[in-house]
């Protein structure tokens, strides 16, 4: 019943006023263009929350992988002031400061080659498990 008289009334303003039909669409207009920009703004928020731990997964991954090639150029370093010391060339030399006197191992996951006393592959990063011998 309320919607019929305000569809009558709505039906009498239009016959009786015929400039008001621009004040209704101006009204639908804006309407639209807020509706519009709710959507918009909802659908960014939307896309923020579900592209994040993405986004935050990348960033640790790139910290991981530059922590990693700076820990393997200081060893490399490490490696090298030792070759110096001991007046070995790097070809010949095999030097191994955990004290198991070159004992290698491979990395599981990248098939590596390291030092059975390390404890990360230091090519991919791989924990490694000790293994018994």
């Amino acid at each position: 019943m309320q919607l019929l008289m305000v569809l009558l009334l709505a039906l009498i303003a239009l016959a009786l006023i015929p400039g008001l039909i621009w004040v209704f669409a101006a009204g639908a207009i804006a309407y639209g263009a807020v509706i519009a920009i709710g959507a918009i703004f909802t659908f960014i928020l939307m896309a923020g929350c579900l592209l994040w731990p993405s986004v935050k997964s990348w960033k640790s991954k790139r910290n991981t992988a530059a922590k990693i090639k700076e820990a393997n150029r200081i060893f490399r370093e490490k490696e090298e002031i030792k070759i110096a010391a001991h007046g070995v060339s790097s070809a010949t030399a095999d030097i191994d400061d955990s004290g198991t006197d070159g004992v290698r191992k491979s990395c599981r996951k990248c098939q590596m080659e390291m030092f059975a006393s390390s404890s990360r592959c230091p090519s991919c990063g791989h924990k490694v498990i000790p293994q018994e011998p």
